[in-house]
């Protein structure tokens, strides 16, 4: 099959698979769950909630369809659906030169959010080829995103999305839609006059509105039981200026009388039973009700190693498969050439044994960075191990790695400088690998929490991968937990070598590829022919 014929089928596909994002219902449904690839959606429950969300008076609503108010207990996905997924569809599958806000009341959510959407844009791989002309604009911070649009949306207008919290100052902004999510947080919900600030500006919000028929408001929270923005937004339910569609945690579903009549609404779950039971199960329940009757009640407490709480984003450290060639694929990167030959593999070591570290664990860790900054965990390990047992092992993965290995990083303090030496020993007699340059690593005056979390940017920015066995398994310990577990967990040994690798990069850094000397990507070549179809069926349409 030519070339021409590949990406033919393909763009039949691609037809395909934007008609089902833009259908309704399920539209949104699908793009969150398959687009997107948050896959821990159930159709029982987030099916319908989709399609609510969905549902405006542009695609058959009825009135007042564009004002909505939804509600769900913490931890059900409601924020990944509404504030991360839906902005995307409304730019993808509705009009790519929409302005959105995105607001809660804490800055922290919404720019974890916005950073979210951001990583989809640029390293989805299924996203970027469903919808090839969503790519980054002139704005791209932590605060505003601005997507290619229309040439008169340029850089003067409104960011495509923008990331505010409740004191944030919106008196000159105007928008096409507004997500308000959660308004009030623990801050908030314990001063009367933060809170009647919060509904202050819940009601002044409708004014930074551009038009009325076309644009859209958003509010999705958890009850707070109180005088709130959601009390202020059931009252407008009930003078029939928005509609509602909410559910407790165990099945309690309330939805304005227009929308009773849409079964693709109506949730398929059993009153009195938890409606997320694989996040939140009855036992759990149980817990919440004995630790504090009113969250119970209005909200959940959080898990105490919330993703991205303790600044690590462990959504985007994705998988990728090693082939035995060197070649390294990744789902994020799909136009990337990866191979072990390209980067710079190293590999480096925490050796932990002194009195004072009886509860640590030595660690080896070995990573590869290519040019485009993709780093690949190869292998780690960990154990309590003595000085002769490290040894053995360091020799073992260095001659498990040589083909690739560059160096083998060891911090250099106190007794791991006499390691050092050894290691050298070892090398002069044969039984470590030649060609392995021993490095020195030096902490550099930084203390522990301070070398991990200067890792923090690269995770986040989706440039870790790891392997598909190397996943976060409880009560089994490996570097992803915990680095999933800092600052609290007490055993951050592995973590602290993954942040060595940094340091011994710079020492062995990744050689720029010879592209010139090369035949063109095929996936660089496919993509480039993929946009110009696409340019060629959207001027035809």
């Amino acid at each position: 099959m030519s070339e021409a014929e590949i990406l033919g089928a393909e763009a039949l596909k691609r037809r395909e698979i934007r008609r089902m994002c833009k259908a309704y219902p399920d539209g949104l449904y699908f793009f969150t769950k398959a687009v997107c690839g948050f896959d821990k959606l159930s159709p029982s429950l987030h099916r319908p909630f989709t399609n609510y969300v969905q549902l405006h008076q542009w695609n058959g609503g009825p009135p007042r369809s564009n004002r909505k108010l939804a509600w769900m207990p913490r931890e059900h996905f409601k924020s990944t659906i509404c504030s991360i997924a839906f902005p995307l569809w409304l730019l993808s599958c509705v009009d790519w030169n929409m302005t959105i806000a995105l607001i809660s009341a804490d800055s922290d959510n919404t720019k974890k959010w916005l950073r979210a959407a951001k990583e989809i844009i640029k390293y989805n791989g299924f996203f970027r080829w469903a919808f090839p002309e969503i790519r980054p604009g002139d704005k791209w911070d932590e605060e505003e995103v601005a997507i290619r649009r229309d040439r008169q949306y340029g850089s003067d207008v409104q960011a495509s999305i923008t990331a505010y919290s409740i004191n944030s100052g919106l008196a000159s902004q105007h928008h096409g839609y507004i997500i308000l999510d959660d308004p009030v947080n623990e801050q908030v919900a314990g001063s009367v006059a933060m809170m009647a600030d919060a509904v202050r500006l819940y009601i002044h919000l409708e004014e930074i509105l551009r038009g009325w028929k076309d644009s859209g408001y958003l509010i999705v929270d958890t009850p707070w039981g109180r005088e709130d923005p959601h009390h202020a937004a059931l009252q407008e339910v009930r003078r029939g200026y928005r509609l509602k569609w909410g559910i407790g945690v165990l099945g309690e579903f309330e939805i304005s009388d227009a929308l009773r009549d849409r079964p693709e609404l109506i949730p398929a779950l059993e009153l009195g039973k938890p409606i997320l039971p694989g996040e939140c199960d009855e036992d759990k329940l149980t817990h919440i009700k004995a630790q504090d009757i009113e969250k119970f009640y209005f909200h959940y407490l959080c898990k105490p190693y919330e993703a991205g709480r303790n600044g690590f984003n462990l959504e985007l450290i994705r998988d990728f498969a090693l082939f035995p060639d060197g070649r390294m694929d990744c789902q994020c990167h799909p136009t990337h050439y990866h191979h072990l030959s390209q980067g710079s593999t190293v590999a480096a070591s925490d050796p932990a044994y002194t009195v004072d570290k009886k509860s640590c664990e030595s660690s080896i860790g070995v990573a590869n960075k290519q040019p485009c900054g993709c780093r690949f965990m190869l292998h780690e390990w960990g154990g309590h191990v003595t000085p002769p047992d490290f040894l053995s092992k360091s020799a073992e993965i260095a001659s498990a790695w040589k083909t690739w290995l560059k160096g083998f990083g060891v911090e250099s303090e106190a007794l791991q400088v006499t390691l050092k030496d050894w290691l050298l020993e070892k090398q002069s007699q044969g039984t470590f690998p030649l060609g392995i340059d021993i490095l020195e690593l030096k902490p550099k005056k930084r203390n522990k929490d301070g070398r991990i979390s200067a890792q923090q940017g690269a995770v986040n920015e989706g440039l870790w991968h790891k392997r598909p066995t190397m996943q976060r398994v409880e009560g089994v310990e490996s570097w992803l937990q915990q680095l999933f577990q800092w600052p609290w967990s007490r055993k951050r040994d592995r973590a602290d070598m993954w942040a060595y690798l940094e340091d011994a990069w710079a020492q062995k850094p990744a050689a720029l590829a010879a592209t010139t000397s090369r035949a063109p990507n095929v996936n660089l070549r496919r993509q480039e022919a993929d946009m110009e179809l696409f340019r060629q069926e959207a001027a035809l349409a």
